[in-house]
């Protein structure tokens, strides 16, 4: 394999401090998670046999049940365009479908899916970009369709010995799995009309890679973690098979875990071995510890919202960390108040992944200038007038909010102050 990710490792800096977002009921042993466009996360629990629902701000909703039917083994989690979730439950072979705001299940949709999938044991559930709903069952190998009433549509039939264990679609709508028993990654596309079409063995990975996840960065590559291998894989969508192997990442002592990428198409994988977060930017650069998560939390599960923060599901802790990767600015507006001929100088600060850099959003007055780099917005200004300025911080994860000032520069020393007079004005 040649190109890739291989061999960009630390090519770009990282500094960001992880926090704790939310603490959860003892027990619950959190596996899975996912965010929603508010900015709440929900955990599926494993140990408590429950869904938790975290709001925006890392506290826990006291009106959100999430209770499940006892012994359910919920294994994932995905949300539909509306705000449904849906929860597999790997004992009872049946996808529960709970409401956002209550946390109680649909009965009926829970019935029917639980008659289309007896006996299958499912262990992945994901929404295609049209609202369809899959489940991948370990029982029997398959990827089954689900209307919205939760009954059988289609069934798409893996290897028997596949082992699969995660399923996810790309921006084009196929489906793609992580088969651990025998290394592979399946590749399912749906047509307008007739079966789906089945690629078993779509890319082969090295003999003891077993794939565990699948994440995409939204220009053709599919990533595989596999934590038997310390690795992760990048694989072209556009190359033929058994050629489209691009690059194997490899990270000793890391145990990679869980995979996801983020809305631009940066790729993050949460490393229960030596509990780091690794990123795969979508400019091709690696960096192998973004940021040390606090203590032994066991990230099993991570997710990206669409604000640049990362959220880990912490088994160990029953608790939900939270990593800060877009730029948010820091320091207080520049000072509002300048004066023609006399140096001006204002610190701009970020926290974020770095390297940060920082632009002006119009033009600057004259003589003064802003360091994308460090920051600094300096120079001696010429011209005097009230001048709005908009300033911003980006990285490779996003960009942060503006900040204004409406910055009044003062005519020089001894003038008539007529600055703001559109006729003749002088000393």
């Amino acid at each position: 394999m040649a190109g890739g990710i291989a061999g960009l490792a630390g090519s770009a800096q990282a500094v960001v401090h992880p926090a704790a977002y939310a603490s959860l009921p003892r027990g619950a042993e959190p596996g899975a998670l996912v965010v929603d466009t508010a900015g709440d996360v929900f955990t599926v629990n494993p140990g408590t046999n429950s869904v938790s629902k975290v709001l925006a701000g890392g506290r826990l909703d006291p009106r959100f049940d999430g209770t499940l039917p006892s012994g359910s083994l919920p294994v994932h989690i995905a949300e539909d365009a509306a705000g449904a979730l849906y929860v597999t439950s790997f004992t009872t072979s049946t996808v529960v479908k709970l409401d956002p705001d209550t946390g109680l299940a649909d009965s009926a949709f829970t019935a029917h899916a639980g008659a289309a999938l007896a006996g299958r044991h499912p262990v992945d559930v994901a929404i295609s970009p049209a609202g369809a709903i899959f489940v991948l069952n370990s029982g029997d190998e398959t990827v089954v369709e689900l209307s919205a009433a939760g009954d059988e549509l289609a069934v798409a039939a893996l290897d028997p010995v596949a082992d699969s264990q995660a399923l996810a679609f790309d921006d084009h709508g196929d489906l793609f799995v992580a088969n651990t028993g025998d290394g592979t990654i399946s590749r399912i596309t749906y047509g307008t009309a007739g079966p789906a079409s089945v690629t078993r063995a779509w890319a082969t990975l090295d003999a003891g890679t077993y794939p565990t996840g699948l994440a995409f960065d939204h220009h053709d590559h599919v990533y595989a973690v596999s934590a038997a291998g310390a690795s992760v894989y990048e694989i072209g969508e556009d190359l033929p098979i058994g050629l489209n192997l691009m690059s194997r990442h490899r990270m000793p002592g890391t145990y990679p875990f869980a995979i996801t990428n983020d809305l631009i198409g940066n790729v993050y994988t949460s490393n229960i071995g030596d509990n780091t977060i690794s990123m795969f930017g979508v400019d091709g650069s690696v960096i192998d510890a973004v940021t040390t998560l606090t203590g032994s939390p066991s990230a099993e599960a991570i997710v990206a919202d669409r604000s640049g923060s990362l959220f880990t599901a912490n088994t160990a802790t029953d608790s939900v960390g939270i990593a800060p990767l877009a730029p948010v600015i820091t320091s207080a507006a520049p000072p509002s108040a300048a004066q023609v001929d006399v140096a001006y100088r204002a610190q701009i600060t970020a926290t974020g992944l770095d390297p940060t850099v920082f632009a002006a959003l119009e033009p600057l007055p004259s003589g003064l200038s802003l360091d994308r780099a460090s920051g600094v917005l300096s120079g001696t200004p010429t011209v005097a007038g009230t001048f709005d300025l908009d300033v911003s911080a980006a990285n490779l994860v996003g960009r942060s909010d503006v900040q204004h000032v409406s910055l009044v520069i003062a005519p020089r020393a001894g003038s008539t102050g007529c600055w703001y007079w559109s006729g003749p004005c002088g000393l």
